[in-house]
């Protein structure tokens, strides 16, 4: 955290999801965000932006048709407006094959989710 309202730097971050057939992870070493303080009051955890450091991650598609689950009341939204990061050091994908350039990759993750 830092002495300015809203602003956090973080660091060793891991996120994981799924959407739909595809199951996601992604660290970084290091990251910053600034967090919108009035929907606080709302019950939403909104970041604007989030600025990633060398970011690693993995993708595999599941078999399995993994359907979000339903909103619990009176829980918390999260919306992240807009995550950048300016190197992708590597991605696993599929069978474990490493994918050097981020370019085949992001055109996979296209084919994956249409």
């Amino acid at each position: 955290m830092t002495w300015w309202p809203g602003y956090a730097k973080l660091w060793n971050v891991r996120a994981q999801g799924h959407v739909r057939h595809v199951l996601w992870s992604a660290r970084t070493s290091s990251g910053s965000t600034r967090i919108a303080l009035l929907p606080l009051f709302s019950r939403e955890l909104r970041m604007p932006w989030i600025e990633a450091g060398p970011v690693q991650g993995e993708i595999l598609r599941s078999e399995e048709d993994m359907l979000p689950p339903p909103a619990r009341p009176n829980g918390w939204r999260i919306r992240l407006e807009r995550i950048s990061s300016t190197q992708i050091e590597h991605w696993l994908r599929g069978q474990w094959q490493e994918q050097e350039e981020p370019e085949p990759f992001i055109e996979e993750l296209h084919s994956l989710l249409a």
